[in-house]
């Protein structure tokens, strides 16, 4: 926010036609006013090339803190990607065990017990392989939802990086402005009696132009730091949000998968129950070979995360 006295403001009340410019340059009294308003401006402008440096210190800070959340973050989808590998392979032995120990306890016993309800085992079976179709339709997509955030996760590093690259450009270029300023603020006449003012002065007529354009470059390098500033803002605030909405992403992916990975346990339990209820035996042969089909697909879901 500029204050009242902007440095455009200070700019157009010493800012003259040239022919107002010629009459003043007749009186050489009449150019110690204007040095002063210069000297004056001058110092403007370094205050406000301070605050451009110190908010520029104040983003560099902000772009580390997001630095670190997003490394926190991403630390944090990789314990919970690894906990849920765990979790699942962890069940799928459990039930693996629990089968075979019924497996080992059941009795051979004739096909007549199968014989009762022959129509509800095919339906079990055809529920338990629609249940694996579209457990691996919920893998493809979660695996292309996963590659696509991370993705976005890369994207969002290298635009950190850009920016904090940025304001160290801006910064650099602060120094140059402040030695800039610093260099015409050195060659300003101060101190002096009317007499040797009004000789300065004059030896200074040759000079004024260069004084000028030293005054209007600052002024548009001001600017720019201005804009950039703002630029730099706004994209931190979108990495910002870019980055809750992928965490965000994640999450329901992995409970969508929990929710999935349940649902295929329930069907197994069932599965089992109305084989271990049938107690088939001359229909060994096609149900180890669907038990070896499921157990094939059954394979768990580990997440690639970078």
């Amino acid at each position: 926010m500029e204050s009242e006295d902007s440095p455009s403001r200070r700019k157009m009340q010493f800012r003259k036609t040239p022919e107002a410019a010629t009459e003043d340059l007749a009186d050489p009294s009449d150019l110690i006013p204007r040095i002063n308003d210069q000297s004056q401006y001058i110092n403007h402008l370094e205050a406000e090339v301070k605050f451009c440096k110190e908010e520029l210190s104040e983003m560099k800070d902000q772009v580390r803190v997001v630095i670190l959340e997003n490394e926190d973050l991403h630390q944090k989808l990789k314990f919970l990607t690894a906990e849920y590998a765990l979790g699942e392979q962890a069940l799928l032995d459990t039930s693996n065990s629990r089968h075979n120990d019924l497996k080992l306890r059941q009795p051979s016993k004739s096909s007549s017990a199968y014989n009762r309800d022959p129509a509800l085992v095919s339906k079990t079976v055809g529920e338990v392989e629609k249940w694996h179709v579209e457990l691996e339709k919920l893998k493809l997509l979660y695996q292309d939802k996963v590659s696509i955030l991370d993705a976005q996760v890369q994207s969002l590093r290298k635009h950190l990086s850009e920016s904090q690259k940025t304001c160290e450009d801006l910064e650099a270029r602060l120094k140059h402005q402040k030695s800039l300023v610093s260099a015409t603020n050195s060659s300003r006449v101060g101190g002096l009696c009317l007499k040797c003012a009004q000789q300065e002065a004059i030896l200074a007529q040759t000079h004024s132009n260069v004084h000028m354009q030293a005054i209007e470059r600052v002024t548009k390098e001001r600017d720019d730091l201005m804009d950039a500033l703002v630029s730099v803002r706004q994209n931190v605030k979108e990495m910002q949000q870019r980055e809750s909405n992928a965490y965000e992403q994640v999450k329901q992916a992995v409970q969508m998968t929990e929710e999935a990975n349940l649902e295929k346990t329930k069907a197994f339990t069932t599965y089992r129950k109305i084989t271990v209820i049938t107690q088939p035996g001359d229909w060994n042969g096609p149900q180890e070979s669907i038990e070896s089909s499921l157990s094939a697909k059954a394979v768990p879901y580990n997440r690639s995360h970078r």
